[in-house]
């Protein structure tokens, strides 16, 4: 499992209406309103007359994505957003406003950070903490991109942390959340505790996707996860929340089938609220008809439902409210003092489900990413796109413009960070070149464009489309296009033919490349290296150098990066390859035409050898040189016990592999892999068996985070646990990862001899490895759930298809499967199999098995963990999604999966 990856514009303005008085509503319904045509002609003021309710009432709600003009067709949502933006106070159009807002405290003291007013006790902590940084502490820059000062004293108390004590309905059901301890108390109570008794345990909160009633929180020392039971005791806390969590007594633990008790445990304190308290759903009348409060029904169901003030409600939606049944909204949590709904307020009209357009922008809202463009304000002194550095720029860099560079990219690639050079040398040794953009010439720290781009710390990849971490202007002047003279910071290799490092140096240099290769073309050259090359097969070569010459740098890079990986194999590096969805898109019309599945060939991998290199390089260089304030990446090892519990289930299937580490993990997964030699059918079920095991042991895997080195951690946990190597960090991708930003200020320092950046502090280092590591994940979340939406639409267009899955997991009313030739996960339920078959599940040995008797053909189909079924998926039309349907079993054709591979 390589850790090398890597991979946001909509424009408007905001406007201010003034509200009026809206008459009481007529009891009796009128006739159903064609909500279109209604949306048509209500494109002035409308006049509003809110319930009675206290003064101060927020207002928001979001415009649609473009002006509109009366004379052009506009889509009905477009139209709502408009006649909501004449109701209410509008956020600007289009403008995601991430919600994690880096504040740069300047030596003038400015709060960079719109506040919203606290509570007169949050208010007073707050501003001491301010004055205590503004008064003569300005070298400790804090950039908050979390939401709070670094400190501690951070907003998320904000949401009715004190509640009051908890209460019962009628039912017997708690219906309020019992009080919070305070945080400095609770960090007390943590530190004074002894392991031997532990009562409070600080960790982040994982709400189960599958039954929002349970949520989980690590315990140390490799035990079993406590569960927090209900959400009373999650007491406000969502998704990836730092919690501090008290655990109950032994007589409110829980019984597993085991007979081994789960311990149970209530949420005392939110250390620091991770989740945006935002969602995207639906607007639905309560159940009861209330007249002055709606009810708000997430998409995702970890987050609260919410009741909404008909403040917040569109036109004549009480009247008809199956009017706006399909139509998408974003809000967000206000306060939460009742266990069976939180209080919100919707911020935009998003548009219909199904809408390819709306379900994107929902996609970006649900993960908290930023798609807004950058103001003219922050880009207005950067270089054009077509800038060529001067002699300023070159000044004391190291010229290569002379020396063969080329890159090697995706074929849609047009943001290039990296470029390759390797010369033999007279000593029969290369001298291998790896030039990165250098984006921190053009990009100064801790300027406002510089916050900005913190703020987002990723670029991100949907079907789509790409959205820039970096103005498109900015990335047009560093990309590293064939023909230009460009900036790099590069790291040079001396290496021996057997791929060994005699020596290296990082040094500044102007390059020029002379080829943008795609992979498919590097490929093609190791592959046929003495191929006979017609123009049309090859891109524009720049410069004096043939194809036969660009051919033979590619292989002596190839043969280098192979005995590379052999070595890191060897020194015991890990590696968990998954399908990865990727879908294609017509770039006229915007919609899917076909997917596939990404595949991993030597091209990629003799770009990744390198990157990895680079990076490893960069990491103890960094560390020797700023052992306290640096940016590295770690890897921690995964929980024994889970890895322990996959192995024992693996081996009741006759599958035996090695968990004592990440070099014997991977020895037992390659003793698996298909053989190419062996015959069709066996080939195909080893590949299949290969899948599966690679997905359950990638589930037992931690995700690898970016840290700061001020905290103090053994060689062990500084450590990547997959590349098996003591340290690690990214320096390869400045153009798409802001932590690759960070990494190139402090190598710059280093080489100068030179202290960080000013004001360069711990702190601010670690709110930057936390965002860094925030976004990193949630643009992945984001990417694959864009993936999914588009083969769905696909599936839409196309109709069903009839394909093949494998088995990952048996329960008793459903099986969790893998489509084979999509990398897609579903879940499919027995229940939906009533009127054409039978199904009989039991529980032996803890291994599952689900006997489904069909009964058209009489014939029965056992399924279990690897088992091979038939399914036929297709486009839900009522929740958009993919839908799974169990097919009985035929005969396979292995051929024609197999060229499907």
């Amino acid at each position: 499992m390589s850790d090398n990856g890597g991979q946001a514009n909509m424009s408007g303005s905001s406007g201010i209406a003034k509200k009026s008085r809206r008459g009481k509503r007529a009891n009796n319904k009128p006739n159903p309103i064609n909500v279109e045509q209604m949306l048509a002609t209500t494109l002035q003021k409308i006049e509003v007359q809110p319930k009675k309710r206290p003064p101060r009432r927020p207002k928001a709600f979001n415009q649609g994505s473009n002006s509109i003009d009366n004379n052009s067709e506009i889509s009905p949502a477009v139209k709502l957003n408009t006649v909501l933006h004449e109701q209410t106070n509008a956020i600007a159009v289009n403008h995601i406003q991430a919600p994690i807002v880096p504040q740069i405290i300047q030596n003038q003291g400015v709060n960079l950070m719109n506040k919203k007013k606290l509570s007169t006790k949050c208010k007073k902590n707050h501003l001491s903490k301010n004055q205590q940084v503004i008064r003569g502490q300005t070298e400790n820059l804090s950039m908050n991109i979390a939401v709070g000062d670094a400190g501690g004293n951070r907003r998320k108390n904000k949401v009715s942390n004190t509640p009051g004590k908890s209460t019962e309905n009628k039912k017997g059901n708690k219906t309020s959340f019992p009080d919070y301890i305070p945080q400095t108390l609770i960090r007390k109570l943590l530190v004074n505790q002894t392991s031997k008794e532990i009562e409070y345990v600080e960790g982040n909160i994982r709400i189960n996707p599958k039954c929002f009633k349970e949520a989980y929180v690590a315990m140390p020392n490799d035990e079993m996860d406590i569960l927090i039971d209900g959400i009373h005791d999650r007491n406000r806390a969502l998704e990836g929340d730092l919690v501090a969590v008290k655990i109950n007594p032994t007589d409110k633990w829980r019984n597993l089938k085991s007979n081994k008790p789960q311990k149970t445990a209530t949420v005392v304190c939110i250390l620091e609220k991770i989740h945006p308290r935002k969602a995207v759903g639906f607007l639905k009348v309560m159940p009861d008809k209330n007249n002055r409060v709606a009810l708000f029904a997430p998409r995702d169901h970890k987050v609260p439902r919410l009741t909404i003030d008909s403040t917040y409600w569109p036109p004549n939606f009480y009247s008809d409210p199956e009017s706006y049944a399909n139509i998408m909204f974003f809000a967000e949590i206000i306060s939460w003092n009742d266990v069976r709904y939180a209080h919100g307020k919707i911020l935009k009209c998003i548009g219909k489900t199904g809408d390819l357009r709306a379900e994107s922008c929902a996609i970006v809202l649900e993960y908290d990413l930023d798609m807004t463009p950058y103001s003219t304000e922050l880009t207005q002194d950067l270089p054009p796109s077509d800038y060529q550095p001067v002699a300023t720029d070159i000044d004391g860099r190291e010229d290569w413009r002379k020396k063969c560079i080329f890159t090697i990219d995706p074929a849609t690639a047009a943001d290039l960070d990296d470029a390759m050079s390797c010369s033999p040398m007279e000593n029969g040794n290369f001298e291998v070149g790896v030039h990165i953009a250098d984006v921190t010439h053009y990009l100064n720290a801790f300027t406002p464009l510089d916050q900005a781009v913190a703020r987002r710390a990723t670029t991100i990849y949907l079907s789509d489309n790409v959205y820039h971490m970096l103005p498109k202007q900015l990335c047009n002047v560093c990309s590293l296009l064939p023909g230009y003279d460009k900036l790099a910071f590069s790291v040079i290799f001396e290496m021996t033919p057997g791929g060994d490092i005699v020596r290296h140096r990082f040094t500044k240099t102007v390059i020029n490349s002379c080829c943008q290769f795609s992979y498919e073309h590097a490929q093609v050259m190791i592959m046929n290296p003495t191929k006979k090359w017609s123009n049309d097969e090859i891109p524009v070569i720049k410069g004096s150098y043939t194809i036969s010459e660009l051919c033979t740098v590619v292989n002596n890079l190839n043969n280098l990066a192979v005995k590379m990986r052999e070595k890191r194999f060897e020194n015991g590096s890990l590696r968990i390859d998954q399908p990865k969805l990727h879908v294609i898109v017509d770039r006229e019309s915007g919609l899917p035409i076909s997917f596939t599945l990404e595949e991993q060939k030597d091209s990629n991998r003799l770009i990744e050898e390198f990157m990895l290199l680079a990076n490893m390089t960069v990491a103890r260089h960094l560390y020797e040189n700023f052992p306290d304030v640096s940016l590295l990446r770690c890897h921690q090892p995964p929980l024994m016990r889970n890895l322990s519990k996959t192995q024992t289930m693996l081996e009741k299937f006759g599958i035996h592999i090695d968990i004592e580490s990440a070099g014997a993990l991977q020895a037992s997964l390659v003793r698996y892999q298909p053989d190419p030699c062996g015959s069709t059918k066996d080939f195909y079920l080893a590949k299949c068996r290969a899948v599966v095991m690679n997905i359950l042991c990638a589930k037992t895997m931690a995700r690898a985070r970016y840290f700061c080195t001020s905290v103090k951690m053994d060689a062990e946990t500084l450590k990547h646990y997959a590349l098996n190597v003591p340290l690690y960090t990214h320096f390869t991708s400045p153009i798409r990862r802001y932590s690759d930003c960070i990494v190139h200020r402090l190598l710059h320092a280093s080489i100068q001899n030179a202290l960080p950046v000013p004001n360069w502090t711990p702190s601010l280092c670690a709110e930057i490895a936390m965002n860094c590591n925030r976004q990193k994940y949630n643009a992945k979340l984001a990417q694959e759930a864009s993936s999914e939406l588009y083969l769905t639409y696909l599936l839409g267009l196309t109709g069903p298809v009839n394909t093949t899955a494998i088995t990952l997991d048996v329960k008793d009313r459903s099986i969790d499967i893998i489509l084979y030739e999509m990398g897609i996960n579903l879940r499919i339920y027995f229940a939906e199999l009533e009127k054409v078959a039978s199904v009989h599940h039991v529980e032996e040995d803890d291994i599952q098995t689900v006997t489904i008797v069909w009964k058209d053909s009489n014939m029965s189909q056992v399924i279990n963990i690897f088992s091979i079924v038939n399914v036929r998926v297709s486009k839900d039309p009522a929740k958009n999604r993919l839908l799974g349907e169990l097919l009985a079993p035929m005969p396979l054709d292995i051929q024609a999966s197999v060229q499907t591979l």
